[in-house]
């Protein structure tokens, strides 16, 4: 058995589907800890991936409180944590003239706040993470530019990408490794949100801008592989394109 299987990686924004696919195809390379609101999605997993070691912790990642619950866990099981994966983000569909203040602090505080505090875990927990980490934070292309009525997501993810490359910076000399993934539209996950709110013609238009179609996880498996496997702990503060050449 490998070393690499004994070690224990955070799963952030753990309910939704992205993540669930993602765990699916991760499987047994790891050991999780999951961190989510609804505690029925944990017992999806528990269902449906019965292979898989993981521990669970119901709370918003938004909670300041959170941290102390990964610590008391991680010390009654004796583990440290070797990294993260923010799978964390609400989705936005508004025009100009219908945000208000209260739609913009939802989505921030979802997509940006809740990134900044699992950074802040690993900035004053040392004790209980392994000498070196690596946290991925799965973001958007639609990030990179303008985008009709979802300026709130993407301009949302944008500021994560930016904080991204900030920790990268403040944490390099503690071992932290942070890295982005920008993501393209996939047939599950993201995309499945997106299509409730596209008709035919416009679903197509949107297809056709990914040069190579819509993604599947198996795409998206190679750029977290390659981010989590220590070999590559010369990489921070990047931003990883997947994303079928929609960026192009």
């Amino acid at each position: 058995m490998s070393s690499i299987k004994k070690k224990w990686i955070l799963i952030t924004g753990a309910g939704s589907e992205l993540a669930f696919n993602i765990l699916k195809e991760l499987n047994t390379k790891y050991n999780y800890i999951l961190i989510g609101k609804n505690k029925k999605n944990f017992d999806k997993i528990k269902k449906n991936l019965k292979k898989l070691k993981f521990i669970t912790i119901t709370s918003d990642v938004c909670d300041e409180n959170m941290h102390k619950k990964i610590e008391n866990i991680s010390k009654i099981k004796k583990i440290k944590i070797y990294g993260a994966i923010n799978f964390v983000g609400m989705h936005s569909f508004k025009p100009l003239k219908l945000i208000r203040y209260d739609n913009f602090e939802k989505i921030y505080k979802n997509n940006v706040f809740s990134f900044i505090n699992l950074m802040k875990f690993f900035a004053i927990n040392k004790k209980i993470t392994t000498q070196k980490n690596s946290i991925i934070n799965i973001s958007s292309v639609s990030s990179l530019r303008g985008n009709k009525f979802i300026s709130l997501y993407s301009s949302s993810k944008a500021a994560a990408n930016n904080l991204s490359k900030s920790f990268a910076i403040e944490l390099s000399m503690e071992g932290v490794r942070v890295n982005s993934i920008l993501l393209g539209h996939y047939e599950k996950g993201l995309g499945k949100i997106t299509k409730k709110f596209l008709n035919n013609n416009q679903l197509n238009l949107l297809k056709s801008q990914h040069l190579l179609g819509f993604g599947n996880i198996n795409t998206l498996m190679g750029g977290i592989n390659f981010l989590l496997e220590e070999k590559n702990d010369w990489i921070t503060g990047a931003e990883i394109n997947i994303d079928g050449g929609f960026a192009a």
